[in-house]
């Protein structure tokens, strides 16, 4: 028997090392035919209460003063009081970043849970499996942070996303100094094997260095924290460093794309199909892919001039 630990309540639960596999019940939607405003949030960052140079109210005034609307503040195994910081037009989030092994014995987990009760904690041996399932109960939505710098493969990432993580990491600023930031490989693979997940990009902001260089645009029909988490569990968004989505969607077969300026569109669909636009003398800000009939899934990827990219949400025929 292991134990996880709520300091909030001060209360030690013993419970079972193995609590069973966990899927994604519905089908991430497609943000393009919801209604709702789009918020623009970054989900990873840390302050000086773990490894980060700043202070929380410094972190959200960098934030809140750069068009931003929602932050998490993702702590290593901490969480922070968030609610003297919640304003009208801004939303702080209580998160956390937990650690526990992984079957590589060189790198442990890094999970990011979003909207984390205020002083939920665990202890240092608490296994993944048990993490996840509090998380969830405690109303966390669980992403899987970075694997490509984690040096993750299948072998790894599967058993987080039969436990609960609803979402991966495409791009983490801080990981670009090691030419690790890009996870769609990783994404790519888990879409392969059947797992319908979308894809958040986010700073992971430890000190100026990676400071409000990628976000996640949030469909929600207001912000408020019911809102946000509820468009978040749905899929309700998608990533970028720069480019802009004004619309993806599926009509008669055929995958359409509207966009800000951009030098490349590239459609990635189940292997190996797929299709690429370049600019010629003008920048595209429009595509189409009329995919085979064996095509499951159909993802967007753009990239603009300066080499900023974008990643829509995924797109599925069945639905």
């Amino acid at each position: 028997m292991r134990r996880f630990v709520l300091g909030m309540f001060g209360l030690t639960v013993a419970c079972a090392v193995c609590l069973g596999a966990w899927a994604a019940e519905t089908t991430p939607v497609n943000p393009f035919e919801l209604p709702g405003n789009w918020y623009k949030a970054n989900l990873h960052a840390h302050t000086t209460e773990s490894d980060g140079d700043v202070p929380l109210d410094v972190r959200v005034e960098q934030y809140k003063n750069y068009g931003y609307d929602i932050l998490a503040v993702t702590d290593h195994e901490k969480t922070s009081e968030v609610e003297p910081f919640r304003t009208d037009d801004f939303l702080l989030i209580s998160g956390m970043e937990t650690h526990p092994p992984s079957p590589n014995p060189a790198m442990v987990y890094h999970i990011l849970a979003i909207n984390v009760p205020v002083g939920l904690s665990f202890e240092r041996e608490t296994p993944m499996e048990e993490r996840m399932k509090v998380l969830r109960e405690a109303g966390a939505y669980l992403i899987s942070a970075h694997p490509y710098w984690c040096g993750f493969t299948l072998d790894e990432l599967i058993p987080l996303h039969e436990h609960g993580a609803a979402a991966l990491e495409v791009y983490n600023a801080v990981c670009r100094f090691n030419g690790r930031a890009d996870s769609s490989v990783h994404w790519d693979m888990l879409l392969e094997k059947g797992w319908r997940l979308p894809a958040v990009a986010v700073d992971d902001v430890h000190d100026d260095n990676s400071l409000r260089l990628a976000w996640t645009m949030i469909k929600a029909e207001e912000l408020t924290l019911d809102a946000v988490m509820d468009a978040l569990r749905k899929g309700a968004y998608y990533a970028s460093t720069g480019p802009e989505f004004t619309d993806v969607r599926i009509e008669d077969g055929v995958v359409k794309v509207e966009c800000s300026p951009v030098r490349k569109i590239q459609f990635y669909a189940t292997a190996p199909h797929g299709r690429q636009f370049i600019a010629e003398d003008e920048p595209l800000t429009s595509g189409e892919f009329a995919p085979r009939p064996a095509v499951k899934y159909v993802r967007v990827e753009i990239t603009d001039a300066e080499g900023k990219q974008a990643w829509s949400p995924v797109l599925y025929f069945d639905e």
